[in-house]
Formats: C-alpha cells, sequence, structure tokens
C-alpha cells in the first residue's frame, strides 16, 4: 500500500527538497516527543541556512546555526556549518515519510514544485560543462536512494515535460539522474531562480550555450 502523509497545516514543499537532498532528520531519542532536523554544509554556505532559518521561523520552529565544526573521519578532517532544528511533531511527520526501517525514500506524495527543485539542486545538484565550457547538463546526485525510489524521481521529472536519465557513477556505489537537453536545463534553471540564494546563483546565471567568460 502507498505511504501517503497529510498534514493541511503545513506545505511539504517547505521542506521536502532539503529531505531530498543533505537535510537528515533524527529518529526519536531518549525522552524527547518529536524530531529534530540537522542539515550540514561546507563553510561559505551559511546564507543558504539563513535563507531555511527564517523559512522555520515563519513556522514558529525554533533552529540555530552552529559555524565551524569540525569532523573527523579516517580520511583526516574539515570543518562545516550545521542548521539544527529542535524537536518538532513536524519533523516527525517528516521522518514518517521520507524514512522506511531508517533508510531514506522517496514519499509517494512528493511534489516537485520550484522550491522543492531549487533545494534539491543547491543541496545534491551540479551542472555540467562541455570540453568548450558551455553548460550542458544538470546532474542530481541521488547515489543514497534505492533504484526504485530514483525511478519515482524520473516519473516525477517526465511529468513536468522533463526528459531525465539515469546513470551509475564509477567512482563510487549508486546512480545520479541528469538532464542534458538544453532547452530542458535552461527551463529548469529559469524556473527557480527567485528561490536560489546568492551563493548559489553560480549555479544557474549561467545562460545555456554560453561559455562562463561570455556571461
Amino acid at each position: 500500500m502507498a505511504r501517503i502523509f497529510i498534514d493541511d497545516s503545513i506545505d511539504n514543499s517547505l521542506i521536502d527538497g532539503l529531505i531530498l537532498s543533505d537535510a537528515y532528520i533524527a529518529p526519536i531519542r531518549g525522552k524527547a516527543l518529536n524530531c529534530n532536523f540537522r542539515l550540514n554544509q561546507k563553510i561559505g554556505h551559511q546564507d543558504w541556512l539563513e535563507n531555511i532559518k527564517n523559512r522555520f521561523d515563519s513556522l514558529n520552529i525554533r533552529s540555530t546555526i552552529y559555524k565551524s565544526i569540525r569532523n573527523n573521519s579516517t580520511f583526516g578532517f574539515h570543518f562545516y556549518d550545521c542548521l539544527y532544528a529542535q524537536n518538532h511533531k513536524l519533523f516527525t511527520i517528516m521522518r514518517e515519510r521520507w524514512y522506511l526501517d531508517g533508510e531514506k525514500i522517496v514519499p509517494d506524495d512528493l511534489k516537485l514544485t520550484p522550491l522543492v527543485l531549487a533545494d534539491w539542486i543547491c543541496g545534491d545538484g551540479s551542472t555540467g560543462w562541455t570540453k568548450l565550457n558551455l553548460a550542458s547538463n544538470i546532474l542530481f546526485h541521488t547515489e543514497s536512494f534505492s533504484h526504485i525510489d530514483i525511478l519515482k524521481l524520473i516519473k516525477l521529472l517526465k511529468e513536468l515535460d522533463f526528459s531525465p536519465w539515469i546513470r551509475c557513477r564509477n567512482t563510487c556505489k549508486g546512480e545520479i539522474i541528469g538532464l542534458s537537453r538544453s532547452h530542458e536545463v535552461k527551463k529548469l534553471l529559469q524556473g527557480i531562480d527567485k528561490f536560489i540564494p546568492p551563493y548559489f546563483k553560480y549555479k544557474i546565471k549561467i545562460p545555456v550555450g554560453l561559455s562562463r567568460s561570455e556571461a
């Protein structure tokens, strides 16, 4: 049976694109009554985090941006900024929609609105370039999703009159989604322009078919 979760008091698009990309909703732990939200970004993306914090403020959700957090790993260490939002029933609902047995999935009621697409590109998208330095495609890094969930995303993009393709990554496990028809790339980038924060404008401001030096 399809998993459909609806809360008429919220607009899912305010959160969906974030979870589709880099955000994580933690399960309820300890004595907490609800889930919390976390979004890590490399230093320099603070304007996007501020934008998201403003969304949460509008929903009366308390959130905080923590700067220059050190992350240690077997490969060394790096620093990142983090937006953390407190336990809230909205995140509990989103956890139910977006996770199954602890793994992130694509919910059956997902809608790819311009805001969702913008957040998806900010978090997990990139613009490809040809050897002639021309804007050529958009890549969505969907490696963390199962093939079944990627097919759901493909279907949603096709419903918006795009012609997406799937490619396996050579360097790691998983698959990515791409758009490479120039008029479709241009259509998508122009459609999400107003939702892209200043730091990420480089991803969409180069007109398709023009080199960086010509734009």
